[in-house]
């Protein structure tokens, strides 16, 4: 069990305060090894609950950091159209065409793989839409 980057206001503030029972005056930013040591034994007893916080807070920066990837396609994916001559008429055609509907495949294929975790509660309506 790591704590560290993943954990974001929500998961300190449910470590510190439901699980630990800590004081509300001790942050993240001021929390010292003696406030954890003063609670060891509830460390120990909450290990379990604790290490599906661990878990939940990575579950959602990798969900998180999908639907930022997700984002930044949709924002900068663009259709580059080439002219076509097509019984004497002139049509546009998107160029590459496989290739971008490849990548929309997989795109469609992650935010499916999305929904089907556990951790997707925070992320449903971004993932929906």
């Amino acid at each position: 069990m790591i704590v560290g980057d993943s954990f974001e206001k929500e998961h300190w503030a449910s470590l510190l305060y439901n699980l630990l029972k800590l004081d509300r005056k001790i942050t993240p930013e001021t929390l010292k090894f003696n406030d954890l040591m003063m609670s060891v034994d509830i460390l120990l007893e909450k290990k379990n609950e604790i290490g599906e916080l661990c878990r939940r807070a990575q579950g959602e920066v990798t969900i998180r950091e999908a639907i930022t990837e997700l984002r930044v396609w949709c924002e900068t994916c663009a259709f580059e159209l080439v002219d076509h001559e097509c019984a004497g008429d002139n049509i546009k055609l998107i160029k590459d065409w496989k290739e971008l509907m490849t990548q929309i495949s997989d795109n469609l294929a992650q935010l499916s793989a999305l929904k089907e975790s556990k951790y997707i509660g925070p992320f449903i309506e971004h993932i929906m839409q």
